[in-house]
């Protein structure tokens, strides 16, 4: 990134702001997000990129981006009904329309005990106990008003051991996310 009037080898240091996002980005400066924001810096700055990161309450966070006090906002996460999912509330709607959200891709995956059916699709779910994480963008079937019985958990690693210990029947998560946490905690007892 540089300035008007610098030279092109010339860098500015990269401001990263990142905030809490509970199962992602855990207070502690844990969860999947946090290792995937880790990689991302290691690889800015092996190419010579000067990355300072900061962690803030993510309101916070938000309004600092959009006074220009941070040039990148870490995760700005995808939800398919932007109003509900904090728009116009949290300050959304004023940051610039060349801003992308840095964790869209990938898909949901539905996860379940062994000896339960494999699920693909989010509709077969009806009438089960359905896990999903707080906070996060979850496939618009799942928002209220919703036929399914739909249990908001805090955390990723505490959603599989609920889908373990049979506190819910599937858990509806991002398959990367699921693939992090599950390459700390396996848990070959699930399926997806």
């Amino acid at each position: 990134i540089t300035q008007p009037g610098q030279a092109s080898d010339e860098r500015l240091p990269i401001k990263l702001g990142y905030g809490v996002v509970n199962g992602f980005i855990e207070e502690d400066d844990s969860g999947p997000g946090s290792e995937i924001l880790q990689t991302v810096v290691e690889r800015l700055r092996a190419k010579g990129f000067q990355v300072n990161t900061h962690l803030l309450p993510f309101k916070r966070l938000i309004t600092a981006f959009n006074l220009g006090k941070f040039d990148v906002l870490f995760p700005i996460i995808s939800s398919g009904d932007l109003p509900i999912s904090g728009y116009y509330k949290w300050g959304y709607k004023r940051i610039p329309l060349t801003t992308v959200p840095t964790y869209n891709g990938g898909q949901f995956v539905i996860y379940s005990r062994k000896n339960q059916p494999k699920r693909n699709r989010v509709e077969g779910l009806r009438n089960r106990r359905v896990g999903v994480l707080t906070g996060i963008y979850v496939p618009s079937v799942l928002h209220p008003p919703t036929d399914f019985q739909v249990e908001e958990i805090h955390g990723a690693k505490q959603a599989f051991k609920m889908l373990q210990m049979s506190r819910i029947d599937a858990l509806v998560m991002h398959d990367r996310w699921a693939r992090v946490v599950l390459a700390q905690h396996p848990a070959d007892d699930l399926h997806h």
